[in-house]
């Protein structure tokens, strides 16, 4: 990342989002220790901070959003309220995405 900037001084998009991802495989090592609420709690971290950045140009800069990383993890524990409120804000920045709209319905389904 030190080199980043001489390598491309017109680019200050891409290391914000660069950043997240590296965010995004934080929380999974951590959930994968099994060590369920410190993960979900990174992962929460991870989407606010994710959400406070400008939309990228172009194709989406992360293969899965924060929110909805969070959101599957919270489907996945049963905490079906809060897994719709992550889907929810995974919407709101990508709305219409497939698999956040198939998230929320699996999370409000009875």
């Amino acid at each position: 990342m030190a080199n980043w900037k001489k390598e491309f001084p017109d680019d200050d998009t891409y290391l914000p989002w660069l950043d997240r991802a590296v965010a995004q495989g934080e929380a999974v090592v951590v959930l994968a220790q099994d060590k369920r609420n410190e993960g979900l709690e990174l992962l929460r971290k991870a989407a606010e901070a994710e959400a406070a950045l400008p939309p990228p140009f172009g194709p989406p800069a992360l293969q899965k959003p924060s929110y909805e990383m969070l959101g599957d993890e919270l489907l996945a524990l049963g905490q079906k309220q809060e897994a719709a409120v992550a889907y929810r804000a995974a919407l709101t920045a990508a709305p219409n995405r497939r698999l956040s709209v198939l998230g929320l319905k699996a999370a409000t389904a009875p």
